[in-house]
C-alpha cells in the first residue's frame, strides 16, 4: 500500500473515533501495525506552548509523569522540535539521552535500541512529537535498523495525526 494510501487510511479511522484519548490510542495502534512494534514503543507527546514543555500524551501510564522541557539538552524529543525535523538514531542505547521514557513503570523496560522521531506540524505550527522505537537488550542485533523511507514515512503520518488532536 502507498503512503498516500495509508494517510487516507488513518484520517478516516481518526475522524471517526471521539475525543482525544481515542484517538491517540487509535494512531498508536496504527502506527504499531506500520512498523512492527508494540504499544510500549511508541510515544505521543503534546507540546504545552504555555509552559515551553512537553507532556505525554502516550503511554496513558506517562501522562503525570511531569514534563519535558523545549530546550532539553540530550532530549531527542526537543531537537526533533526545535529542528521541526524528523531524525532517525539507530545506535541510540550507546548515544546520551534522558531515560525518562524507559525507566517509568513498575517493570524496568529493555532499553531503546532504534528510535524515530518526527514533529507533530498542523500547517506551520508545531503540536507535539511522535517517537516510535525498538527495545531490546544490549545493542539487539536482531533489531532491525529505521530506514530513511520510514522516517519519511512517519514525518507524515505524524501531520495527519497532529490535524486530530
Amino acid at each position: 500500500m502507498r503512503l498516500e494510501q495509508i494517510c487516507q487510511k488513518l484520517e478516516t479511522l481518526l475522524s471517526s473515533r471521539q475525543g482525544g484519548e481515542a484517538r491517540v490510542e487509535a494512531s498508536v495502534d496504527a502506527l504499531c501495525s506500520i512498523y512492527g512494534v508494540e504499544r510500549n514503543e511508541v510515544a505521543v507527546f503534546a507540546l504545552d506552548p504555555g509552559k515551553d514543555a512537553f507532556r505525554f500524551l502516550w503511554p496513558a501510564e506517562m501522562r503525570r509523569s511531569g514534563s519535558i522541557p523545549f530546550s532539553a539538552d540530550r532530549s531527542l524529543l526537543a531537537a526533533t522540535a526545535r529542528e521541526r525535523q524528523g531524525k532517525v538514531n539507530n545506535s541510540f542505547a550507546s548515544t546520551p539521552h534522558l531515560f525518562v521514557f524507559e525507566s517509568f513503570g513498575r517493570e524496568k523496560a529493555a532499553p531503546i535500541q532504534r528510535i524515530m522521531s518526527a514533529p507533530m506540524l498542523k500547517g506551520e505550527e508545531l503540536v507535539g512529537v511522535i517517537q516510535v522505537c525498538r527495545k531490546g537488550g544490549d545493542a539487539d542485533a536482531a533489531l532491525k535498523n529505521f530506514t530513511e523511507p520510514e522516517l519519511k514515512a512517519l514525518c507524515t503520518l505524524a501531520n495527519v495525526v497532529a490535524k486530530h488532536l
